[in-house]
């Protein structure tokens, strides 16, 4: 079984671990996802539709484009939102981001969700699209990518590598990027292993070979790229000995 190794940023203080604000966030989200995941379905859905509410409210009188999509569902009749209520709710689609991203803004973001930032996709698999994160949001994401790592047991004090686009700063061959942790979030709350970084722009036969010298526990990169990984790895004979998981 994976050990987990609490950062603390008091000195003095080893076990128990006690992150800084950041770390510590994260930790509290952790811990009431541990728990809310096993509450009986009708009450895991009374929580969600019940911050459902406050979510749909907002959007409708901060946002022109939700303000015009939510018209008709009645959110200050003061009753609560319904899953049939959710289902009647257009989907948002590709088009309409990349035409109403202006009105979909919201006009007052809430300060404690902190600062915000514009996000742009890369446009590998369609036109690509903008959309703008408040730092909760990415607290948020934060936390879950934590999750994942502690869900399927990795082992926090081995090697992660990654494989994908990485251009600020510039990750190329033949050495890529390293730093002496698993970088944020991981390292504002646990004590990690080292991680190597190279761009997807290596040629495939590039990765594969810096992937070979770099021999990770856990490697993360794109479905197609991995694809192409493994065809290469088994066409020259490559093996990565300490490879444990791929994500």
């Amino acid at each position: 079984m994976a050990e987990f190794e609490t950062k603390s940023a008091v000195e003095g203080l080893n076990w128990p671990g006690l992150p800084q604000g950041r770390g510590l966030a994260i930790l509290a989200l952790l811990q009431q996802l541990e728990q809310s995941q096993w509450w009986p379905a009708d009450t895991l859905r009374a929580h969600q539709f019940g911050q459902l509410q406050p979510l749909l409210r907002h959007a409708a009188t901060t946002s022109p484009f939700y303000r015009r999509r939510l018209k008709g569902l009645k959110l200050d009749a003061g009753r609560d939102i319904s899953p049939e209520d959710w289902l009647a709710i257009p989907r948002l689609t590709r088009r309409e981001i990349q035409v109403s991203f202006r009105a979909l803004q919201s006009r007052d973001t809430p300060k404690a969700h902190g600062e915000t930032e514009v996000y742009s996709t890369t446009g590998s698999t369609a036109t690509p699209i903008k959309v703008i994160k408040a730092d909760l949001a990415k607290l948020f994401w934060q936390a879950m990518t934590l999750r994942d790592h502690l869900w399927h047991g990795r082992d926090l004090s081995g090697k992660f590598a990654a494989i994908r686009q990485a251009k600020d700063p510039p990750a190329d061959y033949p050495d890529g990027l390293h730093g002496e942790t698993w970088g944020p979030p991981t390292a504002d709350v646990y004590r990690t292993g080292p991680a190597a970084l190279l761009d997807l722009d290596a040629k495939i036969h590039e990765q594969a070979e810096w992937l070979s010298r770099e021999n990770p526990d856990y490697l993360l990169t794109y479905p197609s790229n991995l694809d192409a990984l493994v065809r290469q790895c088994t066409h020259a004979g490559i093996s990565i000995p300490n490879l444990k998981q791929v994500i």
